[in-house]
């Protein structure tokens, strides 16, 4: 990958978390006026080694997402869920979200993504 590549982030929530995750997208998708071409897509199920069911989306980290991005961080902290960012040879993962962690969440967010 070469360092103009899309950032891209993957959120994970727990199974049962995965259709109000999916519903509070769409509404703050909804409520920025962002195209619906930006909804999420299926998630994808992974089994955790703890043996926890996640759901998981990758989503491109554009600008336009950025909004729902930020606003959707209180619920993955509040479910326990995942964060990882990946852009080029950079990936980092947050795993079992923090509310301490999400300052270095919005400090990556706020570097990227590329214009």
């Amino acid at each position: 990958m070469t360092g103009d590549a899309i950032p891209v982030v993957w959120i994970a929530v727990p199974s049962d978390h995965a259709r109000a995750f999916k519903a509070l997208w769409q509404d703050l998708r909804l409520a920025e006026a962002i195209d619906p071409v930006h909804d999420l897509p299926e998630p994808v199920t992974i089994e955790n080694f703890d043996g926890a069911t996640l759901v998981q989306w990758v989503v491109d980290l554009k600008d336009v997402i950025l909004p729902i991005v930020s606003a959707a961080l209180t619920y993955i902290v509040t479910s326990r869920g995942e964060f990882e960012y990946e852009k080029g040879d950079e990936k980092i993962r947050f795993k079992n979200l923090k509310p301490s962690q999400l300052k270095d969440v919005l400090a990556l967010l706020d570097r990227q993504p590329d214009k």
